[in-house]
C-alpha cells in the first residue's frame, strides 16, 4: 500500500499540468491546431521531472525500505528490487495524467471513462497475475510497471487518434502558460495531504490507536462519498475554461444543482440512519462515537461539495494562485485547532473542526469566485 502511495504522490512532480491541460485544451476549443503544442509541452517536462522522481526513488531506495518501510533483512532485497523497480512507474503515470487532461479538455467523458475502466483493471490484475508466477514483492510490483507503462501506451493511442503525434512539439510560449497556472497547484497538491493525514496522525498521538477506528472509518466513507460531487465540477470544469468567467453563471448553478440535489438527499438519510449503519455494518461499538463522528462530517461533507464549485471556477478562470492562497492560510490555523480540539474533545473535537475548515474552505471560495 505505501508503494502504491508513493508512486500516486509523485504527481506532484507534475507541477499541476494535469489540470493546466485540462484548461487549456478547453480553451483552444475554437483553435484546434494549438492542442498539439500543449500536449508536446507538458509531456516532455513530466517524462524529464517523472525521470528526476523516478531517479531519487532510485537513489534513496535502501534509506525507504530500511528506515521508513522498516523492512525486515530476510526480505531486504526483495523490497529493495521492488521498490526501484516501482520508481520506473512513475513517468508513465504522470505521461497518462497529461494525456487523460486531453480527454477531459476536450469533454470527450466516454473515452475517458473506458479507458479509466481498462487501466483500473490493468493496475488491480497484472499485479496479481505476475504473483502467479512468483509470490515475491518484487514481482508484484513489475506487474504494477507492466500496468502503468501498458495504460500509458493505451491513452497515447486514444489520444493520438484524435490529435496527431506529429503534432506534439515543445513550445516556450505554451509552457509558459501551462506552468504560470499549474505550478500554484502544485501548492494545494502538497498541502492537501498534509491536512487530509494530520488528523488521523494527532488522534493516533493524542487519544491513541484505539480511538483512530472511530474517526478513520467515517473519515473513509465520506472520502469515498466525495466521489459524487468531484465528478460533477471535474465534468464542468472543461466548460467553466472555455468560458472563461464569461456567461459561466449558468453552468455554476447547474452545477450546484447537481451537486446539492445529489448530495443532499443522501446526507439527510444516512444523518438518520447512521447510529443503526454503522453498528450493523463495522460492528455494535461503531453505533455510539464514530455514528457521531460520521454525522458531524456529513455536516462538513456538504459544504466540501458546494465548495467544489467556486473553487472549480476560480481556477477556470486562471486564479490559481488565488486558491493556492487560500489554502496556505488555512493549514496553520487547522492545525492548531485541530490538536487542541483533539486533546479537549478527542474525535468528536476533530471531525467538529474538520467540518468548520470544510465550512470555512466553502464561504472563502464563494467570495472570492463572486467578486
Amino acid at each position: 500500500m505505501l508503494i502504491w502511495a508513493l508512486v500516486g504522490y509523485a504527481s506532484i512532480f507534475d507541477a499541476g499540468l494535469g489540470k493546466s491541460v485540462v484548461r487549456q485544451i478547453a480553451i483552444s476549443s475554437a483553435e484546434p491546431e494549438k492542442r498539439g503544442p500543449i500536449l508536446g509541452s507538458s509531456l516532455l517536462f513530466v517524462l524529464l521531472s517523472g525521470g528526476l522522481a523516478a531517479a531519487l526513488v532510485h537513489f534513496f531506495a535502501e534509506y525507504l525500505v530500511v528506515d521508513i518501510f522498516k523492512v525486515d533483512r530476510s526480505s531486504y532485497e526483495d523490497a529493495l528490487t521492488g521498490t526501484r523497480v516501482a520508481a520506473l512507474c512513475i513517468p508513465f503515470f504522470l505521461a497518462s495524467l497529461v494525456l487523460q487532461g486531453y480527454l477531459e479538455g476536450v469533454e470527450d467523458f466516454y473515452s475517458f471513462n473506458k479507458y479509466r475502466a481498462l487501466s483500473g483493471t490493468l493496475t488491480y490484475l497484472l499485479p496479481v497475475a505476475f504473483l502467479l508466477f512468483e509470490k515475491t514483492f518484487s514481482s508484484l510490483i513489475y506487474g504494477l510497471l507492466f500496468a502503468r507503462a501498458g495504460s500509458c501506451f493505451l491513452i497515447a493511442l486514444i489520444v493520438s487518434r484524435r490529435c496527431s503525434v506529429w503534432t506534439w512539439r515543445w513550445d516556450v510560449k505554451v509552457f509558459k502558460t501551462l506552468i504560470s497556472f499549474g505550478s500554484w497547484l502544485t501548492i494545494t497538491n502538497i498541502i492537501s495531504p498534509v491536512m487530509v493525514y494530520m488528523d488521523k496522525f494527532l488522534i493516533a498521538r493524542i487519544t491513541g490507536a484505539g480511538e483512530l477506528a472511530y474517526y478513520a472509518a467515517p473519515s473513509e466513507l465520506i472520502n469515498r462519498m466525495s466521489i459524487l460531487p468531484v465528478a460533477i465540477t471535474r465534468a464542468v470544469f472543461p466548460r467553466l475554461s472555455a468560458l472563461g468567467g464569461q456567461g459561466s453563471a449558468s453552468v455554476k448553478r447547474q452545477a450546484l444543482l447537481y451537486s446539492g440535489g445529489l448530495v443532499l438527499p443522501i446526507i439527510i438519510v444516512l444523518f438518520f440512519v447512521a447510529p443503526w449503519g454503522l453498528g450493523i455494518w463495522l460492528g455494535p461499538e461503531y453505533s455510539g462515537t464514530a455514528a457521531q463522528v460520521f454525522q458531524i462530517m456529513l455536516v462538513g461533507y456538504l459544504f466540501n461539495s458546494i465548495a467544489l464549485v467556486p473553487y472549480n471556477n476560480l481556477q477556470a478562470k486562471g486564479y490559481s494562485r488565488t486558491t493556492a492562497m487560500v489554502h496556505l492560510l488555512e493549514v496553520l490555523p487547522y492545525l492548531m485547532l485541530m490538536y487542541f480540539s483533539v486533546q479537549q474533545w478527542g474525535v468528536v473535537g476533530a471531525a467538529s473542526i474538520w467540518s468548520l475548515r470544510m465550512a470555512v474552505d466553502c464561504i472563502l471560495m464563494a467570495y472570492l469566485d463572486s467578486k
